[in-house]
């Protein structure tokens, strides 16, 4: 494996050969790659599985485009109804059941064409069993899935009304003390996967839904492990799939850096999370470009205690956070101030 190109190498290359003219592209590379043949391959594999997507991936950041071929379609025992979300994974449609045997609403995950090779739909299939079984009553349940007859790879999900969880949080004024209940909710969701050795990967508020009720729920479960780095391990898209999956503001060092994934991923990631929901704010905010720009900015990181970061933002700004959890913005640098600062930092040390 020593001669074999270097990943982040690769994906440096792929970055700044999407940014050239599509007519300069064969000479940028000729110049890049120097003769390098296990080079130029490389690059050349994950640009063509960039352009595999095909229209699926092209029109997927355009606001107007027509979503007739999907809705309405049957797929499985459930008929698309209505579009929910785009994400970098997929298309998410709200579903219901068309079998006769009872009435059901789901949310069926269209996963990208180009994020699974043909080579890895058996794992893909092996893998969604295992998390199907993942049952806990803060995690929104994978039910079914498989690949359409046009080779799209899907996802049925428990469908979950409710809100993401810093807007919940927000919309509702909770405490202090309220929100830290609500992350404890989904600090046992986390650990039950864990237990069973599923890693989430992408956690974030757009994928914790909270209900009316106040009941989280978890979305994309293990979703990203089915088509992230680890399920491709000496597949020649590895990098795509990585690149694909990381939200950067939210994603461990690791994940960045491109190292060993693990439970403990999850728990930088929680972190954050938490983080933003107690003081406010994030952390920190990174600046997305090539994944060169992104590893630099992740290594010069420093992350600030939370009572500190909000001594340093707008007045006007910190009187609103303040308001929203029902206290003066003195209040809430003294409530931050102490064990809560101690337990985030800990959370977001660099080393895993």
């Amino acid at each position: 494996m020593a001669d074999q190109p270097n990943p982040r190498r690769v994906l440096d290359l792929c970055d700044e050969t999407l940014q050239q003219a599509e007519a300069e592209r064969d000479a940028f590379l000729r110049r890049a790659c120097a003769g390098d043949a296990r080079l130029r391959a490389s690059v050349d594999s994950v640009l063509l599985a960039i352009s595999s997507a095909g229209e699926f991936l092209e029109t997927s950041d355009k606001p107007g485009r027509d979503q007739a071929p999907w809705l309405g379609r049957r797929i499985g025992n459930f008929t698309l109804r209505e579009e929910l979300g785009e994400g970098g994974m997929g298309s998410v449609y709200l579903a219901t059941r068309e079998d006769g045997e009872f009435e059901q609403r789901v949310a069926v995950k269209l996963v990208h064409g180009y994020l699974l090779a043909g080579e890895l739909v058996a794992r893909f299939n092996a893998e969604r069993k295992i998390l199907a079984a993942l049952n806990h009553p803060y995690i929104a349940r994978l039910i079914d899935g498989g690949t359409t007859a046009d080779g799209i790879p899907y996802l049925v999900m428990e469908f979950v009304e409710g809100l993401p969880i810093d807007r919940y949080c927000d919309d509702n004024s909770l405490t202090i003390r309220q929100r830290l209940r609500l992350i404890r909710k989904v600090a046992l969701a986390v650990d039950a996967a864990h237990r069973n050795l599923v890693v989430h990967r992408d956690l974030k508020p757009s994928n914790i839904l909270v209900t009316a009720d106040g009941i989280p729920k978890l979305l994309d479960f293990g979703i990203a492990k089915l088509i992230g780095p680890q399920a491709a391990a000496g597949m020649d898209h590895t990098v795509v799939f990585g690149h694909v999956a990381v939200t950067p503001d939210y994603a461990s060092p690791e994940q960045i850096l491109e190292n060993t994934v693990t439970t403990v991923s999850d728990v930088y990631s929680l972190g954050v999370l938490s983080y933003e929901l107690l003081a406010g704010v994030r952390p920190y905010h990174i600046e997305t470009g090539s994944h060169r720009v992104l590893l630099e900015a992740f290594e010069a990181l420093s992350v600030p205690r939370p009572s500190t970061r909000l001594e340093s933002i707008a007045p006007d700004l910190l009187e609103q956070i303040a308001r929203h959890r029902c206290m003066s913005a003195r209040k809430l640098v003294k409530t931050l101030h102490g064990d809560l600062d101690n337990i985030l930092l800990k959370a977001l040390q660099q080393d895993p």
